[in-house]
């Protein structure tokens, strides 16, 4: 095999894998469209862990590894607009709507 065969083969096999990553990617968003609970932007209460209440906007929807739907949250300002540092929770039992 020449440089020029390898160079064909491997740039084919990189369109195919990214045409792959592409299609896994649509998959997702439709699994998240079909199975969200709340819009981002959307103004929630949060109870972690601990059972501590917190107000949060939904800032992201994900799908963790073992395929749930998961949120990241941003704060809420003392004005209650939506602030832009990001809530960290390392777990939470349940969310709810106002």
């Amino acid at each position: 095999m020449t440089k020029q065969e390898y160079c064909l083969k491997s740039k084919g096999l990189a369109i195919k894998v990214s045409q792959l990553f592409d299609d896994q990617n649509k998959v997702k968003q439709e699994y998240i469209i079909s199975n969200k609970e709340f819009e981002i932007d959307q103004k929630v209460l949060v109870v972690d862990r601990h059972t501590r209440k917190r107000s949060a906007f939904i800032k992201s929807i994900y799908i963790n590894f073992q395929n749930d739907i998961k949120y990241k949250f941003n704060d809420i300002k003392k004005d209650g607009n939506k602030s832009k540092l990001e809530l960290h929770l390392l777990g939470y039992k349940s969310i709810n709507t106002f």
